[in-house]
């Protein structure tokens, strides 16, 4: 049978600094995809998002499905790509859960040096009891004869990000961000400029994104008007509250 491929974005619960002011307006946290690619029996997830009752909602979605829940993939290591995998093992106690060797590493950090940060943005509303991925031994996963490959992307969201590819589906997920300094990304690009992880994509996707389909060029030159306000702001401490102010719902605090 061929594989097919659903995607849920969760929206996100409002988002607060340590000192309790509102880091921006509601949507206060970039929605989470999480895409279910299966075939006639079993599936695999790639990521599930950080709070209890959103992740509840994705495990509803997946058993929903009546698919065997193989595998949970993270594409990267920030706890709002993975944390939610324990709730969904609630459901589905027998699924790996995997990552890169490269996330893996940043969600072993993530546990023992950043869970104060994750419970003061979200108090109350973090997954209790999270898994950290299992490293893969290879970047290949069999979904029945099928292959679904882990693809490195380097530093995107953070380092070590990585997409996934089905080359059966011609789906995969891209990140569409540059490696180099401020000022290089402030010269006009090649269309192709910055995009090095999409040309095996026919089908990109993000892991943040908005609830509709934004398209690669939308996102693009939303990514280049982010860039220009960034470097317009003269300290990391304003940037990061001005960048919020001009960008609240596509823009990340930890991030800047």
């Amino acid at each position: 049978m061929a594989l097919g491929y659903d995607v849920l974005v969760t929206l996100p619960p409002p988002a607060v600094l340590p000192d309790g002011t509102s880091v921006r307006p509601v949507p206060a946290w970039s929605p989470i995809a999480s895409t279910l690619i299966y075939g006639e029996r079993d599936a695999i997830l790639v990521d599930a998002p950080h709070t209890e009752d959103k992740a509840r909602e994705v495990a509803d979605w997946v058993a929903a499905s009546g698919k065997n829940l193989l595998a949970m993939y993270a594409t990267h290591g920030h706890g709002d790509r993975w944390f939610g995998f324990a709730e969904v093992a609630k459901r589905f106690p027998d699924a790996q859960i995997l990552g890169t060797k490269g996330t893996v590493a940043l969600a072993q950090y993530q546990t023992t040096c950043f869970m104060d940060y994750w419970n003061s943005q979200f108090p109350g509303q973090i997954v209790k009891d999270v898994i950290v991925p299992t490293p893969v031994d290879d970047h290949t996963f069999d979904l029945e004869g099928h292959e679904v490959r882990f693809v490195e992307a380097g530093d995107s969201d953070t380092q070590d990000t990585t997409f996934v590819h089905v080359p059966d589906l011609g789906l995969a997920g891209s990140s569409v961000r540059s490696r180099h300094r401020h000022q290089r990304w402030l010269r006009p690009p090649a269309p192709e400029e910055g995009l090095e992880g999409t040309e095996q994509c026919r089908t990109p996707g993000r892991r943040h994104c908005r609830p509709v389909r934004d398209s690669v060029p939308d996102t693009r030159d939303a990514d280049s008007r982010r860039r220009h306000d960034a470097h317009a702001v003269p300290t990391r401490a304003s940037r990061r509250r001005g960048i919020h102010r001009s960008h609240p719902v596509a823009t990340s605090v930890d991030a800047i």
